[in-house]
This record gives C-alpha cells, sequence and structure tokens, in this order.
C-alpha cells in the first residue's frame, strides 16, 4: 500500500465521529446502548448524573480524536493535506461513498432494505438477510478504505 495515511486519517475520523455522535445520541435519549440498534434492546441511564457519566464516555475520547487530527494536521502543515486532495479528489470523493454506503449497510440494513422490504416485510426480521447485508457493508467499506489506501 503506497499510501497508507489516508486510511489512518479517515479510520480515526470515522472512530472519533462515531464516539461523538454516540455521545450525543446517549445525552439526548438517555440511551446507552448505540443509536443504530433497534430501540427494543435499549438500555437508558438513570437519572441525569447517569446520562452525563455515559454521554462523556463517549464524548471525550471522540472528541479527542478529532481534536488530535486536527492538531497533527495543523502541525504538519495543512498544505500536504490540501495537496493531496486535489490531486486525489476523483478517488478520495468515491472512496467516501464507498466508505459511507458501508457504514450504512452495517449499522442500518433495514434501512438499505427498505424497498425491499415494502412488498416483503418479512426480510426485515430474516437473520440471514440482516447478516448478508452487512457482509456486503463490510465488503464495500473496506474497498473504500482500499481506496483511500491507493491514492
Amino acid at each position: 500500500m503506497p499510501n497508507t495515511f489516508a486510511v489512518v486519517i479517515v479510520s480515526w475520523f470515522i472512530v472519533g465521529a462515531f464516539l461523538v455522535l454516540q455521545g450525543v445520541y446517549t445525552l439526548r435519549t438517555g440511551r446507552i446502548t448505540p443509536f443504530f440498534t433497534r430501540p427494543v434492546y435499549s438500555r437508558s441511564a438513570r437519572g441525569p448524573a447517569g446520562r452525563l457519566a455515559y454521554a462523556f464516555v463517549y464524548l471525550l475520547p471522540g472528541a479527542a480524536a478529532l481534536i488530535i487530527i486536527a492538531v497533527e494536521g495543523r502541525r504538519q502543515g495543512m498544505g500536504h493535506v490540501g495537496t493531496w486532495f486535489v490531486d486525489n479528489l476523483g478517488m478520495a470523493v468515491g472512496a467516501s461513498i464507498f466508505v459511507a454506503l458501508g457504514l450504512l449497510h452495517l449499522f442500518k440494513p433495514e434501512r438499505m432494505l427498505r424497498w425491499t422490504v415494502q412488498t416483503h416485510p418479512e426480510l426485515s426480521r430474516n437473520a440471514v438477510v440482516v447478516v448478508t447485508t452487512r457482509v456486503i457493508g463490510l465488503g464495500l467499506l473496506c474497498l473504500g478504505l482500499g481506496m483511500f489506501a491507493a491514492t
């Protein structure tokens, strides 16, 4: 892989964004289960102090990851990142689309199957269909990260 820094930066950004989203979701709703699970399986934090404590378990590392990316980008010079982005704009956009689709397939398989589920509602409850959709999502995610590595 000739250029792995793009994979590291994108992966770091995805993890940081995921943690921040989960922290905001926990702070807003009080649910401590991941935001992409069905509400049937959700657990709630007890009281405002518990809600705040659980939210900060996600918010602090997520914000720290995003701050580290920003500080290191500034320290290394944003010119390198800007030059790389301009030189690889098409590949970066295509890879970002594959990464986004892969994450959607992994975390929201019911949403990605919505047209099929309209005519066949039993598919949303079929474990094989959901697992297959998630495997496709993993493949799309790997393809997108591989595209970032190849740029």
